[in-house]
């Protein structure tokens, strides 16, 4: 190893860095070699090659200035890949930016080959922008709705057939098995996989919600439809629920007065236990004497034994594209969103949070988030805090790429880094060693993005590190308006949307984070 440094400064020290297998990811089976870069910065940075590497191995990295900061990056070439011919082979990852000094024995690199990605080519067979998705008890992820294409009033064209996807990263392989469609099209509403409820619904889908009459980010809405049309999106957008025991689709003993109510969307909905907390979005209705549509301010309550439909407390402010996020004080949290749908813009974007105390049924404000934002994504740690990131500003012409993490125990913001990129209408999952992966979305001129990132927590209360997914063979395809579903096995599905050519995609991309 070399150190090629342009005036090294002392006191210097050497740090072992141990590179660790994390439980449940690969090991080092299959790896032909390893390479490490540690930059300092200013020119100053070590390159490592190692072949065939244990895991547990020790290297040190000599001469560290103190107070220096080193990323360490490092990739590495796999004999095997996701399987089958044209699959990805490589492996790569990152660390830091990591403080280095004399109170440091030294730090340790978790390494894994699942930091790779494969694309199954045709795996779906209806490509879609929007879809709803849930994963089964079983592991497989029913694909429903979404839209392809726009009328000629420029609204989405919903559809209405539905799927479900098997995919077996590990092998390369997949199944694709359709299944009856919905009772009619459906985008822009939500699929519940209902657990632990303690009803008949447990194991099953809950899919409701609909509105094929607001495209995002429009610069207009024009409500020009009838009273025949609403009644008929409304019955549409009833609460319906899939069963994937034997592919079928019911109707849920749902108190009817939901059914005015029901066509809206851009809308949360969160379970609690036995009840389902619907809140905001865009609603189409009857007002006065016409037809119109209005962002909604209120919080409704299903009761999944009973059946029975409850309003609850209203927000402060009314919202759609905005984040809800169950804290674990049971409180529920509210970010962002987008306040004005009128017939000059569709925005602006909100800088209030707020949350709904579901023992006293009322919302308190929180303060504010600047700059306002909506279509950003917020993500449920393992330690209680909340990751929100990216989306749009300044009335949708801004994407953003700061993030941000709430602490639900005072109620406060912190910085948790830059993006790599910044992204509206991305996907986020968290994984089961606490990092969130961040897929696809669209930039300000609504062009798709590529690619995936990872945010890390910081050690010892340091900002959060975003580093992007590699991709050495080059299986990305950009996406806007897609889904990603997280697996069983670790890895996640990110199917449906916009490729950079604006056609709708067939490719599932299956990453190993």
């Amino acid at each position: 190893m070399a150190c090629a440094a342009t005036g090294c400064v002392a006191p210097e020290f050497d740090v072992p860095i141990e590179f660790v297998v994390p439980e449940g990811h690969d090991s080092f089976e299959g790896l032909d070699y390893l390479a490490l870069n540690a930059d300092y910065g200013a020119g100053r940075f070590y390159d490592f090659w190692l072949e065939a590497p244990a895991s547990g191995s020790t290297w040190s990295i000599p001469s560290i200035p103190v107070g220096d900061t080193v990323v360490l990056s490092f990739d590495g070439l796999v004999s095997d890949g996701l399987g089958g011919s044209g699959q990805i082979v490589a492996a790569s990852g990152a660390a830091g930016p990591l403080p280095i000094g004399p109170e440091h024995d030294g730090v340790s690199v978790l390494f894994s080959r699942r930091g790779r990605v494969g694309r199954l080519v045709g795996a779906l067979d209806e490509g879609r922008i929007d879809p709803m998705s849930a994963v089964l008890p079983d592991g497989r992820v029913l694909v429903a709705g979404g839209s392809r294409g726009t009328d000629d009033d420029g609204d989405p064209e919903a559809i209405d057939s539905a799927a479900i996807m098997g995919v077996n990263g590990a092998a390369g392989s997949w199944t694709f098995e359709p299944v009856d469609p919905m009772r009619g099209r459906r985008v822009n509403g939500v699929a519940l996989a209902i657990s632990d409820s303690g009803t008949d619904y447990d194991g099953k889908v809950l899919v409701f919600g609909t509105l094929p009459l607001l495209a995002r980010r429009g610069t207009g809405v024009t409500v020009d439809s009838t009273e025949t049309e609403l009644a008929e999106a409304q019955d549409i957008a009833r609460p319906e629920l899939f069963d994937p025991t034997d592919g079928s689709w019911s109707d849920p003993e749902i108190d009817a007065a939901w059914e005015q109510e029901s066509a809206r969307a851009y809308f949360t909905a969160t379970q609690v236990e036995g009840r389902i907390l619907v809140v905001g979005g865009v609603v189409y209705l009857q007002d006065g004497g016409g037809l119109a549509l209005q962002v909604a301010s209120e919080t409704f309550e299903i009761d999944l034994d009973s059946g029975d439909v409850t309003e609850l407390g209203a927000m402060n402010d009314i919202r759609w594209s905005h984040t809800t996020t169950l804290l674990p004080d049971g409180r529920l949290l509210a970010v962002g969103g987008a306040n004005v749908p009128t017939t000059q813009q569709t925005y602006p974007e909100l800088t209030s949070v707020e949350a709904f105390d579901l023992a006293t049924n009322t919302w308190s404000s929180l303060g504010s988030l600047e700059p306002g934002r909506a279509d950003h994504i917020a993500a449920s740690l393992p330690d209680g805090r909340v990751l929100i990131a990216g989306g749009l500003t300044g009335i949708d012409t801004v994407t953003l790429g700061d993030s941000w993490l709430f602490n639900p125990s005072t109620d406060s913001f912190a910085d948790a880094g830059e993006m790599v990129t910044p992204r509206a209408r991305a996907t986020a999952s968290v994984l089961a060693d606490g990092r969130v992966l961040v897929c696809g979305g669209e930039d300000e001129d609504r062009a798709a993005v590529s690619g995936c990132e990872l945010w890390t927590r910081g050690a010892s209360g340091a900002v959060g590190v975003w580093s992007a997914m590699p991709d050495p063979a080059g299986s990305w395809t950009p996406r806007a308006g897609a889904a990603v579903a997280l697996l069983p096995g670790g890895e996640a599905a990110v199917f449906g949307g916009l490729d950079a050519g604006g056609e709708y995609t067939t490719d599932v991309l299956i990453v190993r984070p």
